[in-house]
This record gives structure tokens, C-alpha cells and sequence, in this order.
């Protein structure tokens, strides 16, 4: 995967390694073969967890707490300053972000969750990301920290809000058509609607509809 931080022929190929158990395994840069269709052999060097970092925070909706909402974590090993210096548009679009197996949690019954046993790295905080939740994350900065070693660092709380229902294409159904149509239950009280896809577990494509419960891809994914 190519990710783009501007300028010409600037590109960089990032490969991420996720294993319940191991310390996340990244390359920045993965070099690759020349010509571009030949055949690169990287070695994957899995390591037992070691450091003890830990994310705490709390979900919640207009202010207050919302229980049982699944939380889980991305890693990527780019300092959060470089990072953050990236427009949000590039940054939603960056295939760098590796899911973590093994840590996730839910909120309690006051909004709060806690994940440890972390490596230094940036960690993308996740919440209510599966598709019956009833939620969606904002996804404001709130929801990207950075952790040295064995530091426990506090995000506060992170924001979420009512999820539309799809109507067409279902949940978990195979799109083949590379422009569909989003149809989607109305939501009482909403003023607009933010539709967001992509391919894989990154959705890059965002749009915010006013005054309609649908919408044509403009764009091919």
C-alpha cells in the first residue's frame, strides 16, 4: 500500500504486523523491487510484549457516558507531531493504521475503558465500530494519541453520536458496483447526515448530506 505526504514521487509503503500477544512489527518504508510488478520478500521479526503503556478514556454522547461500546486500537509507529502535520483528509486516507488483535474492550457502566500491556507508538482510538452499535464516532484529534514507555495517558472523552441505519446496500452485503446508492433510515432530530466508505477498514471517501436520507457515489472507490 502507497501512502502520499506530498511532493513529487513521494510515497512511502508502510507494512504493519499485528499479533494477540507480540509487540506490533512496522516498516515505515517497505523497499521495493524494481520493476514495481516483481517479487519483494520481507521478513516479519514478531516479539514478545514487553512494555506496559495504557489508554484510558470515556465514551460519551452530548456529554454523558454511554456503556457497553466497543473500544479498540490502531497502531502506527510515526511521532504524533509528524503525523498530525498531514491535512485530515491525507491522514483519514493513510493505509498505515494496523487493527490490534487482542486490544479491545468495552465501556462500563459510567463510559470509561482502559487497554494496556501498550508499545510506544501513536494509537488511533476506535469506538462503537461495529455496524449494529448504534454509534459512530466523531472522529475528532481526541481519538489519536501518542505513549512513550510504560506511560498511562488519558484521553478524556471521545464523542459519539447517533449511527444512520443502512437500507440499501445492507449490512454485510458484497457491493459490486463501483458507484452505489446509499439509502439509509431518517434519524429523528438530525439535521444532516456525515456518509462515510471506502474499501477495507479505511474510509477515506466523506461526505455530509443535508435534507435527503440518500445519495449517489459520485466518485469510483
Amino acid at each position: 500500500l502507497s501512502v502520499w505526504l506530498g511532493g513529487i514521487g513521494s510515497y512511502i509503503h508502510p507494512l504493519g504486523v499485528s499479533k494477540e500477544g507480540y509487540a506490533p512489527f512496522y516498516i515505515t518504508d517497505v523497499p521495493l523491487s524494481d520493476p514495481p510488478d516483481s517479487l519483494t520478500v520481507v521478513n516479519v521479526a514478531l516479539e514478545r510484549e514487553r512494555a506496559d503503556g495504557t489508554i484510558r478514556g470515556r465514551v460519551v454522547r452530548a456529554g454523558h457516558p454511554v456503556a457497553d461500546i466497543p473500544v479498540a486500537l490502531d497502531f502506527v509507529d510515526i511521532p504524533l507531531d509528524s503525523f498530525t502535520s498531514v491535512s485530515v483528509a491525507k491522514r483519514r486516507s493513510s493505509p498505515e493504521r494496523v487493527p490490534l488483535l487482542g486490544k479491545a474492550t468495552r465501556t462500563d457502566k459510567n463510559g470509561r475503558f482502559s487497554i494496556d500491556g501498550l508499545s510506544p507508538g501513536t494509537y488511533f482510538i476506535d469506538a462503537a465500530y461495529f455496524s449494529d452499535d448504534g454509534y459512530v464516532s466523531t472522529y475528532d484529534e481526541a481519538g489519536i494519541t501518542e505513549i512513550l514507555d510504560d506511560e498511562i495517558v488519558d484521553v478524556g472523552d471521545i464523542a459519539v453520536i447517533p449511527a444512520i441505519r443502512p437500507v440499501s446496500p445492507s449490512n454485510q452485503e458484497i457491493v459490486t458496483d463501483p458507484s452505489p446508492l446509499f439509502v439509509w433510515q431518517p434519524v429523528a432530530g438530525a439535521d444532516r447526515y456525515r456518509l462515510r466508505a471506502g474499501i477495507g477498514h479505511v474510509l477515506y471517501f466523506e461526505r455530509d448530506i443535508v435534507g435527503a436520507t440518500s445519495y449517489q457515489l459520485d466518485e469510483v472507490l
